[in-house]
């Protein structure tokens, strides 16, 4: 039994999972259970979509390098494409949609403007809780000043 997923066939599913196995370490129990809840994930989105939000995972985990696996994954899809013999404009155009995403995404432009997104909410945040604390500090001290001025006038 295979998975489609859009027009796509899942690689992983069916026969296939001894494939993402031993290509990707992905265990078949896992990918049996995993992909319809994927599937249903992502039967919504476009094609686009799922390529942009995965070269965002990309840039946002340290450990992936973006560049290997945006090469990969061309590769794979092109490999798929190309299964049956016979490659048409369709195909064509969803390989090259998948391209000008993760290219789009994965840009040193766009990796600073994410990354610099990131840092701008944080130091947001610091500021925020710093500013909270200044304000808290300083109604304390002027509650005690006053307190200080107001027992200077009854003596």
């Amino acid at each position: 039994m295979r998975t489609e997923i859009g027009p796509f066939r899942s690689p992983a599913a069916g026969g296939d999972q001894r494939r993402a196995y031993e290509e990707w370490g992905i265990a078949p129990d896992y990918t049996g259970r995993a992909l319809p809840l994927i599937e249903l994930q992502i039967r919504n989105q476009s094609l686009k979509e799922m390529a942009r939000t995965l070269a965002e995972f990309q840039i946002d985990n340290p450990d992936c390098n973006p560049e290997a696996i945006r090469k990969e994954i061309l590769q794979f899809l092109n490999e798929i494409v190309h299964a049956d013999g016979e490659f048409d404009e369709k195909e064509e155009l969803a390989v090259e949609a998948v391209e000008r995403e993760f290219s789009a995404v994965l840009s040193t432009q766009a990796q600073l403007m994410r990354k610099a997104g990131h840092y701008s909410s944080q130091v947001a945040t610091v500021v925020q809780s710093g500013a909270s604390a200044v304000a808290d500090r300083t109604q304390s001290a002027l509650g005690s000043l006053r307190g200080r001025l107001l027992g200077k006038k009854d003596d």
